[in-house]
């Protein structure tokens, strides 16, 4: 016989009188019962005035419990998906690639950044932080110049030594680019892919230090634009 069946059977004859314990539908307990044994993981599907009918430790079947022999009750919050927060500033100094070398060679960009640190790391590619940032850049030769504020996700892997940690990065996003030349302005929309990897250093609980490499590729109908460059920042976690 299962064992939540003889635990049922004996529930019936137990003669122990208490109080009324709060059993809420729905919710999921771990149960103290009058006879020293625990049930764990009980999910209450019906809470009646004497008899709870819930699934124990997952099963599909659902069992009877009386009231009278539960002695205590302890309600199990489950964890949040995420187990961190994290807003971080970045200042970026790049080297142009492709079309963008015809404008200039090095050009700054920032960006405000939002991670959210992952309770539990992924078991098939171990992701363990989802990243999305707002970026922007501004390059001129003097005459001509290039405007583009970008839009991007993905996930991130941080991996933690005894002095300092390590991050890897990549995603991708879109961008609204503003071109200004000697005759025509442009304005499109362009793909944004990236890839970093770099070094982390917290201090404290809260203050997160960034030193990454950067490279950067925007998909134009009508340039190559790309960049590869130092990424420093400062992030809170909480």
């Amino acid at each position: 016989m299962p064992a939540f069946r003889r635990f049922s059977i004996l529930f019936l004859f137990s003669a122990t009188a208490i109080a009324a314990v709060d059993i809420r539908e729905g919710v999921e307990y771990d149960l103290y019962l009058d006879d020293g044994q625990t049930l764990s993981k009980v999910k209450v599907i019906e809470s009646g005035p004497v008899t709870i009918r819930a699934q124990v430790g997952g099963l599909a079947e659902e069992v009877k419990i009386p009231r009278k022999a539960i002695r205590s009750a302890k309600v199990l919050i489950k964890k949040p998906f995420f187990s961190a927060w994290e807003v971080a500033l970045y200042g970026d100094i790049h080297m142009a690639q492709g079309d963008l070398t015809l404008l200039t060679r090095f050009f700054p960009m920032g960006s405000l950044n939002i991670t959210a640190h992952l309770r539990k790391r992924n078991k098939y590619v171990w992701v363990n932080a989802l990243h999305a940032e707002v970026n922007y850049f501004y390059a001129t030769d003097g005459e001509r110049r290039m405007q583009m504020a970008g839009f991007a996700l993905g996930p991130r892997w941080y991996f933690q030594g005894p002095q300092f940690g390590w991050v890897v990065g990549a995603g991708g996003g879109t961008a609204a680019l503003f071109l200004k030349s000697y005759n025509f302005t442009r304005t499109s929309s362009a793909g944004l892919f990236f890839l970093e990897t770099g070094i982390t250093k917290d201090f404290g609980k809260n203050i997160r230090v960034y030193a990454l490499l950067r490279a950067n590729y925007w998909l134009d109908s009508q340039a190559v634009l790309a960049s590869t460059g130092l990424r420093l920042g400062a992030g809170y976690v909480w």
